[in-house]
């Protein structure tokens, strides 16, 4: 897998767990501070930077 074919996995891999994030949010499952948590943690797991275009913190 190259670099970018893997950055392009681990991006589609995070945009589809912030989903999954914003809609337990949505339905109060989550408060705000844990989706934060936990979306800080999926940046560490997928190797997405802090200054990506792609993070939407809400």
């Amino acid at each position: 897998m190259t670099d970018l074919s893997s950055y392009k996995a681990n991006l589609e891999n995070y945009l589809t767990s912030v989903s999954i994030l914003k809609t337990m949010q949505n339905l109060s499952i989550l408060s705000s501070n844990q989706y934060k948590q936990a979306e800080e943690k999926l940046c560490e797991i997928y190797c997405i930077k802090k200054s990506s275009l792609y993070r939407d913190l809400t």
